[in-house]
């Protein structure tokens, strides 16, 4: 168990409980788990749960999580810490450490505290709460599960919160530019079409644009496909749109999942802020490329599959058809590279 002082330290020796060390202070440091991991891969956390208290507590839960810790929480008195607890009454002391928490269910209850489930807003808070923390867990499979639970818990698609996973690992690793977050995408077009997406419902005012050089067909996720129909049939009704006006239209008039909406801007947000207007406009453009050329792509393939069905019938007005598609198609290809 982790304490702040020598003071909970000595408190909880003279108490019995002899596991005890102290951080010297608010700050977990690198160093201090390094030490442990020679010990333990089990941490106790036990921090009063004041202002201070609980921003050490976060600050030590994301190293440990990072360092492949499994951490729990032993919730003290609100504005005590162990040694007032232990000078107090020990049995409560005892009972704070049997009670001790893990620490992901202590941020979730924490997160959901108070939030409406059916406010899009209210969603977004809490992924951004509670994103980052997952994001720090080490564990794959452990990880795995807890982006599973808060999809389910908020009833959004599981890949919406990996792709906002893993924006935030990219933002935090290193600093990459637009343009190869997008190629890193490249192997995961559903990644692609939910950055396009969130792009236009941050910068509305590129939608002229992307009437006039998208096309519904490049997106090949059904959900996202009926969201962008949505925004382009709101954006020739009213013109230029805010995201809470849309989110407000799709609740009144639709059942589309309205909480696409702020998860997409998520998805974004970690990049660009609001003045970005330029890198936006160029990042929409590169966006619309890749999912154009993956289009023409799969097209290809499927022409190239009908050419030898006709073929194989002997249909050779068929085949002169297909092949002029394909020919078009590839000059097309050609032009974007």
């Amino acid at each position: 168990m982790i304490v702040e002082g020598y003071t909970d330290v000595i408190s909880s020796h003279m108490a019995g409980v002899s596991n005890v060390v102290a951080s010297s202070g608010t700050a977990l440091t690198k160093g201090h788990l390094e030490l442990l991991k020679r010990y333990t891969d089990r941490l106790a956390l036990a921090f009063d749960m004041d202002v201070a208290g609980d921003m050490a507590t976060r600050r030590g839960i994301d190293l440990a999580l990072s360092h492949g810790f499994s951490v729990s929480v032993v919730k003290l008195p609100d504005g005590k810490d162990p040694a007032d607890v232990v000078a107090e009454d020990v049995g409560i002391w005892e009972k704070c450490i049997k009670n001790a928490q893990p620490i992901m269910k202590y941020f979730f209850e924490k997160a959901f505290l108070k939030k409406n489930l059916s406010n899009a807003e209210h969603k977004k808070q809490i992924a951004k709460e509670l994103l980052p923390i997952i994001r720090n867990i080490s564990d794959d499979i452990e990880q795995s599960h807890y982006i599973q639970k808060l999809a389910e818990e908020l009833s959004v698609p599981e890949n919406i919160l990996i792709d906002a996973v893993n924006k935030i690992r990219g933002s935090k690793d290193q600093k990459r530019s637009n343009v190869e977050v997008v190629k890193s995408a490249e192997s995961r077009g559903d990644s692609v079409e939910m950055r396009f997406l969130g792009l236009i419902l941050k910068q509305p005012s590129e939608m002229e644009y992307v009437l006039d050089n998208f096309d519904m067909d490049y997106l090949f996720e059904k959900e996202l496909r009926r969201l962008y129909i949505f925004i382009k049939n709101f954006y020739n009704t009213h013109g230029e749109f805010s995201s809470e006006n849309l989110e407000k239209e799709i609740k009144r008039t639709s059942n589309e999942r309205v909480e696409l909406v702020p998860f997409l801007l998520l998805a974004v947000e970690k990049d660009f802020n609001y003045s970005d207007t330029e890198m936006i406009s160029k990042e929409i453009k590169i966006c619309i490329s890749h999912l154009k050329r993956r289009f023409l792509k799969k097209r290809l393939a499927e022409l190239n599959k009908e050419i030898a069905q006709a073929e194989s019938v002997k249909d050779v007005k068929m085949v002169k058809e297909i092949s002029e598609e394909f020919t078009r198609l590839s000059m097309e290809l050609g032009k974007m590279f």
